[in-house]
This record gives structure tokens, C-alpha cells and sequence, in this order.
């Protein structure tokens, strides 16, 4: 990998750990590597091997696609929630499809309102 694709990786999957509320020992720990490898692979100077990353894919509940990217794009945001309801259980699709459905509804509403603060009615 280029340097600068190591650093993108390293910053998404830095940003990723953090999400999850995990130390870099901790993490280090579920991929069975070194602590030390780990911040540098966080800090882009080192890249992970095929191995490791196949074990990063099991570990992860998410797309390897987003670690890679950018910045966080939709197409991988949409896989990352479809690799996790295609591991759900089947009696907890329906309920999880309700809960998207208000949350949608709920992010719209404070958007509106958001808007209209800004324009100051």
C-alpha cells in the first residue's frame, strides 16, 4: 500500500476503534497481533498483511471498503448496515425496520427545526 492509502486506513480504522470504545491493547488483542504494530498501522507507517486483514473482517461488523475510503461515502455506509442485518437474527428485522423508520422521521424533524434557528424565525 501507498503511504497515504496506509494513512487513510490507519485514520478510518483509528476512528473506527474509537467508535467501539476500545484501547489499541484491546483491539491488538482481537486481531492477535502486537500492540505496537497496531499504533503503527493506526499511524500509517505500517500495513497489515492479508492475514491480519481477513481476521480485521471477521472482528469488524462492517465493510473493509469503508477503512479504505476517503471519507465516509454512503455506498459504504449502506453496506455496513446490510452486512449487519444480514447477521441479525430474522425476528429482530422487523423491529429494526420500525426503529429506522421513526429514527428517520425523528433526524428529519430536528433538521427542520435546525433550519429554522438558522434562518432566525
Amino acid at each position: 500500500m501507498s503511504k497515504e492509502l496506509n494513512q487513510r486506513f490507519g485514520n478510518n480504522l483509528r476512528k473506527y476503534r474509537k467508535e467501539c470504545g476500545l484501547t489499541q491493547e484491546e483491539f491488538a488483542a482481537r486481531l492477535h497481533i502486537s500492540t505496537p504494530f497496531y499504533a503503527n498501522v493506526e499511524c500509517g507507517n505500517k500495513a497489515m498483511s492479508m492475514e491480519v486483514l481477513y481476521r480485521l473482517s471477521r472482528a469488524l461488523d462492517a465493510n473493509l471498503n469503508s477503512l479504505f475510503d476517503d471519507e465516509e461515502n454512503d455506498t459504504a455506509a449502506i453496506n455496513d448496515i446490510v452486512i449487519m442485518l444480514n447477521n441479525a437474527p430474522k425476528q429482530d428485522l422487523e423491529p429494526v425496520k420500525n426503529m429506522v423508520r421513526c429514527l428517520l422521521k425523528e433526524l428529519a424533524k430536528q433538521r427542520k427545526s435546525v433550519k429554522i434557528q438558522e434562518s432566525g424565525l
